[in-house]
């Protein structure tokens, strides 16, 4: 599944505070797209 997210701004810039609940959405779906495949790197492991 793809996500997008823009920030607007320069680089060094902190997201604008309406961005919050949007960045906070994108980083739970990164740590759990990396919690499954960890999950799954350590079946194989097995």
């Amino acid at each position: 599944m793809r996500s997008h997210l823009t920030i607007p701004g320069k680089d060094g810039d902190d997201a604008p505070l309406y961005l919050e609940k949007n960045i906070q959405r994108v980083l739970k779906k990164l740590q759990e797209m990396e919690n499954t495949e960890n999950e799954e790197k350590q079946e194989k492991e097995e």
